[in-house]
This record gives C-alpha cells, structure tokens and sequence, in this order.
C-alpha cells in the first residue's frame, strides 16, 4: 500500500489489485501493470474518505494505512485548517 499526497486533502492510495474486495467497476481506479506484470490499482481520495474506502474494499489493508505517516499528515493538516 502506497499514499502519496496529492494537495488539498486528497491523496492517492495505491495497492495491489489482489487486495481488492468485491468487483472493479469502471473508472473506479486507475489500473496499471508493475514491472512484473503484477496489477496495481490507484484511486484518488479525499483524506477523510481513505479509511471507509479502505475497510470496504481493501480490509487488509486497514492497519497499514491507519499508521501511514504521510496520510496522518494530510489528516492533521486538514484538522489545523478547520480549526483556524
């Protein structure tokens, strides 16, 4: 599972398609081949939205993705904007 902060709240998560609970619909994820032909699938998401997003369609990955330091970044951010 990769984060990565796409500004304004948003981030990216990327994870193997293998992870992935339920059926693909389309347009839901940019999909992509790893070097080994491996599939990942990425999805743009407001930072608030990841961890809902996360338990429905990829629970394995729900502790990673607490304990990613660059999405607690975006959240904690996100939380001294509201609050100012």
């Amino acid at each position: 599972m990769l984060v990565t902060d796409a500004g304004d709240g948003y981030v990216y998560i990327e994870f193997p398609a293998s992870e992935l609970v339920g059926r693909q619909k389309s347009g839901e994820f940019i999909t992509y081949s790893d070097r080994n032909g491996l599939k990942n699938l990425r999805r743009l998401l407001y930072a608030d939205e990841v961890e809902g997003f996360v338990k429905r369609r990829c629970p394995s990955l729900l502790e990673a993705v607490t304990r990613d330091k660059t999405l607690q970044k975006v959240k904690s951010a996100l939380a001294e904007k509201r609050s100012s």
